[in-house]
């Protein structure tokens, strides 16, 4: 699981580009940059780092009851799981991962809405350029 906190961790860092003696921070590759200081991106880099490693293993601990009891229930009656029922148990567990995610991805947008740009957005191709090569 470390390992793939620390590629989310500089997934989100690799979102802010260094610009002068700060950075810009995109919401996507082609949106305009909003400009922000370099102890404010610590900061949103700080507070996701910390909050996905809980976030992680929070729902690491969810998936565990959620095996136990429908292996459970399958032993005490005997039955069989249908083909996509592994995929109904499942759905929950990943869910309660992947919305406390999405929101942690989304706080920059949300703290910096209303701020202007301070470079344009960018075009298709350097976007698709961007997107090939960090």
């Amino acid at each position: 699981m470390g390992d793939e906190v620390s590629r989310q961790r500089e997934a989100f860092a690799n979102r802010f580009e260094p610009d002068g003696d700060g950075y810009l921070f995109r919401t996507h590759l082609r949106a305009p940059g909003i400009g922000v200081s370099a102890d404010e991106r610590d900061r949103f880099v700080a507070a996701y780092s910390r909050r996905i490693r809980v976030t992680s293993w929070v729902s690491a601990m969810l998936v565990l009851p959620v095996l136990a009891i429908v292996s459970w229930i399958l032993i005490q009656t005997g039955a069989d799981l249908p083909w996509w029922g592994d995929f109904a148990a499942m759905a929950p567990c990943v869910a309660v991962y992947l919305i406390p995610v999405y929101w942690l991805w989304r706080a920059p947008d949300r703290a910096l809405r209303g701020r202007p740009p301070r470079a344009a957005g960018r075009t298709r191709d350097e976007a698709r350029y961007v997107g090939k090569n960090g």
